[in-house]
């Protein structure tokens, strides 16, 4: 996910907030049961079974506000943190499809506490930090929170924009990529 926000104030103010996550996780099947179906008017079968993993998964935040009417202006921020979250699912591979359908979630998704940083040029009195979280709703993020991948051949990709509210040309996006990576 990367989400850029910058906006202008009245006075000449401004401000910027940029964020990334990531998530990279890695599942293996934990069992397998064969079991038939119709896929194109035809019986044939499909294997089913349970997924298991973990995920590595990072988030970075920064930002930078800019208020002329103070004796120091400018104020700058940054955090980031990483954490892993322990992935499981259900996976359906049809053979004559070349598609296998795989539903995941993970659990204990938010981060830990780490510190976001404040730091004020030229008025160091104002330096601090706040330990703070961040809110993670699982594998595909926000209305991808419990997604349902589809691998064709062995891949799936999603660009989802997801713009603003005003959409004043920020990037708000999530990128989703997953392959298989092995038989």
């Amino acid at each position: 996910m990367l989400e850029r926000r910058f906006s202008q104030e009245d006075d000449g103010g401004t401000r910027e907030r940029d964020e990334q996550f990531t998530a990279d996780w890695a599942l293996m099947p934990v069992g397998a049961e064969t079991i038939e179906i119709f896929a194109n008017d035809e019986l044939t079968i499909a294997i089913i079974g349970d997924l298991e993993g973990q995920g590595q998964l990072r988030y970075m935040e920064s930002g930078t506000d800019f208020s002329p009417t103070l004796d120091c202006p400018t104020t700058s921020y940054a955090g980031e943190v990483m954490w892993n979250a322990n992935i499981t699912g259900t996976y359906d591979y049809t053979p004559v499809l070349d598609t296998i359908r795989i539903m995941a979630s993970a659990t204990v998704v938010s981060s830990p506490e780490y510190q976001l940083a404040f730091t004020t040029p030229g008025c160091p009195e104002f330096d601090s930090t706040s330990p703070v979280n961040y809110q993670w709703t699982g594998p595909g993020q926000g209305v991808w929170g419990f997604v349902t991948i589809v691998l064709r051949g062995g891949v799936y990709d999603e660009h989802l924009d997801n713009p603003l509210a005003d959409d004043r040309g920020e990037e708000d996006y999530f990128d989703i990529h997953v392959e298989l990576g092995g038989p």
